[in-house]
């Protein structure tokens, strides 16, 4: 074969696969460089957060836990001031001690505003997110808040039930008036209280972890981090001990596990609501070592073997004992899966 030529079609230059194609009169031909893409029709919003997500979160929790003792001391300082001019520390101490659970749910009611304000600046202003964002979907608010404020009721009972049988808890009926106006006022103390812990907790800090880390679906941040925070809350209740903090982080991460499942705020909300309202509004049942005040009679027996206190909790309530342990990890090994079944669809809201 002489070499330059091509074996069938003589010279390699008249190759029909060396030819170029033939040129389309019509064709546009671009002179210059091709002008830029158009913007999307809803491009992502640019968003100037400031601080590391970490640090707003630690300081944001912080500011909040001093804001809001701070009001309820100032609170309990004004009133015992006016009904107990004379008393000075020592009648301001004696209200402190015997606030009871209303007391402590319209203290806590008082310095809740405050929480709300100090999210929403945080969220606004330095994340310039929305507060909707934190978890209040609208879609089906009022049913899943409902099913979750029965569940929690619901279940507290079957806690009372379980001691019962175990001859723990000796119920009675009262023998005066129900009092519809103290458990009204308990309901909605319970409504606020948890709604605002769940704002805290599960709202802005574990949102806050969720936009951070989502994408790698860490739950060392996202779920621990959080249940960590709740835990230490509760760590100057009364009679408080390690089965009882141990179980507050539990439920954190089976509340976050909700929250991450569903999407929103409004099951965890319902259900802490329920939960607590139950213990102590229906049941007559301690709750985080408060006393109760609420419509049935219920006893502790005393001389109690020591497995009954460690798997009741005692003065502590339900909360600390080993049969709200097994519920509760129960409660995780359910909806830790379909948290993560969740994931695929939106990475639980990360981009909200």
């Amino acid at each position: 074969m002489i070499p330059g030529t091509d074996r069938f079609n003589g010279p390699a230059g008249d190759s029909p696969a060396s030819k170029p194609p033939p040129r389309d009169p019509g064709a546009y031909e671009p002179r210059g460089p091709l002008p830029p893409d158009p913007p999307p029709e809803n491009p992502p919003p640019q968003r100037n957060e400031v601080g590391h997500p970490l640090f707003r979160v630690c300081f944001y929790l912080g500011t909040i836990y001093v804001l809001m003792n701070l009001v309820g001391l100032l609170a309990l300082g004004v009133y015992s001031a006016v009904k107990h001019p004379d008393q000075g520390v020592e009648g301001f101490a004696a209200l402190a001690e015997n606030l009871g659970t209303l007391g402590l749910l319209l203290v806590f009611a008082l310095s809740a505003p405050v929480a709300f304000v100090w999210t929403l600046f945080f969220r606004r202003t330095l994340q310039q997110r929305t507060f909707s964002s934190l978890g209040f979907r609208r879609r089906r608010w009022l049913s899943r808040s409902a099913v979750g404020w029965v569940a929690g009721v619901v279940l507290s009972g079957a806690v009372l039930l379980a001691g019962i049988v175990a001859g723990v808890y000796e119920p009675h009926l009262p023998t005066e008036p129900v009092r519809w106006s103290l458990l009204l006022a308990l309901c909605l103390g319970f409504v606020v209280q948890g709604a605002t812990e769940e704002i805290i907790v599960r709202g802005y800090a574990q949102k806050n972890m969720v936009e951070w880390r989502g994408a790698t679906r860490s739950f060392g941040w996202i779920l621990v981090f959080p249940s960590a925070v709740f835990s230490f809350a509760h760590i100057s209740n009364p009679e408080v001990g390690p089965v009882p903090v141990a179980n507050t982080f539990l439920i954190g991460l089976a509340l976050g596990a909700l929250v991450l499942a569903q999407g929103d705020l409004w099951a965890a909300i319902g259900f802490h609501a329920g939960w607590n309202f139950g213990l102590a509004g229906v049941w007559s049942l301690p709750v985080s070592g408060i006393a109760p005040e609420g419509w049935l009679v219920v006893e502790t027996n005393e001389g109690l073997p020591d497995w009954a206190r460690l798997a009741f909790g005692g003065a502590y309530g339900p909360e600390g004992g080993l049969v709200v342990t097994v519920l509760v990890v129960l409660a995780i090994s359910i909806l830790l899966p379909a948290a993560m079944d969740r994931w695929p669809r939106d990475r639980w809201g990360a981009g909200e």
